[in-house]
């Protein structure tokens, strides 16, 4: 049987084929000019999309010089201290390890500052992070909050943070969360705020300090059984301290001083 091909079926016409110009979204037909005009408005939201790319990665990387130069060159505010500040402090070679210890401290906060606040902006977020030494709220050299993120004008609660540089994580988390500790022990004053510790401090500090609060509180049971309800209260207390160490778990961040990396946040690696 005659089976007709694909190109016997086609339906064939003499009528030339007519070239129509193209519609927009409204139905009405698009002249050259029309068709320009559409051109330019998309090059010019891609232009515009492009320029506030620009403009928020510039503004984000000229946080990075406010740290170093120590002057917002937008606001014309100056900050107290800066890594060109820093880099030119004495070093006393009586106390050369101190002198050394504590620049690497302030040089810290400011390049964590600095990196913070990029990070804001390229996320469009309006809060910044100041140290507090240049904020009125608290004095020079704040002995309980190094740190703080400021919104429209105002601290936002719980963003207060300590960053530490210690030898023995333990032992400052111990001093923080337990009682009867003498003076330079005493860090009760810590109670409360976040803690920025080192990278090689971080891990696990949640679960130690979670540990810690169990044993405190079995402590207390067995204190309490044996006539003893002041000190198991303490024990409670105690216990309920290392919590919120756990709950307001310390921060780690990146950040490198004099070519050695020191610290480190977020996972993000050095």
């Amino acid at each position: 049987m005659f089976k007709p091909t694909q190109k016997d079926n086609m339906v064939r016409t003499d009528r030339p084929i007519q070239m129509v110009p193209a519609e927009n979204s409204f139905g009405r037909h698009l002249d050259s000019s029309d068709t320009e005009i559409a051109e330019d408005i998309a090059r010019s939201g891609v232009a515009l999309s492009a320029n506030e790319t620009v403009s928020r990665f510039g503004s984000a990387s000229a946080e990075y010089v406010k740290g170093y130069r120590g002057i917002d060159n937008e606001t014309e505010k100056k900050i107290k201290k800066y890594l060109a500040k820093i880099a030119e402090s004495n070093v006393s070679p009586e106390y050369a390890a101190r002198n050394i210890k504590q620049q690497a401290g302030y040089a810290a906060e400011v390049a964590a500052t600095s990196r913070d606040n990029a990070e804001a902006i390229i996320q469009r977020s309006e809060a910044r992070t100041w140290r507090s030494d240049d904020l009125p709220q608290f004095g020079t050299n704040d002995d309980t909050v190094d740190r703080v993120q400021v919104l429209n004008g105002e601290i936002i609660e719980g963003t207060q943070a300590q960053m530490k540089f210690v030898g023995n994580r333990e032992k400052l988390f111990k001093n923080i969360a337990e009682e009867n500790r003498q003076g330079k022990s005493d860090l009760s004053r810590y109670r409360g705020i976040k803690l920025e510790l080192p990278s090689e401090q971080f891990d696990g500090a949640e679960h130690y300090c979670r540990s810690k609060a169990t044993e405190l509180r079995k402590q207390a049971e067995v204190v309490q059984q044996k006539g003893k309800p002041d000190l198991a209260d303490r024990f409670r207390r105690e216990a309920d301290n290392y919590d919120q160490l756990a709950v307001r778990r310390p921060r780690f961040f990146c950040t490198r001083i004099w070519g050695k990396t020191v610290s480190r946040e977020r996972g993000l690696k050095c």
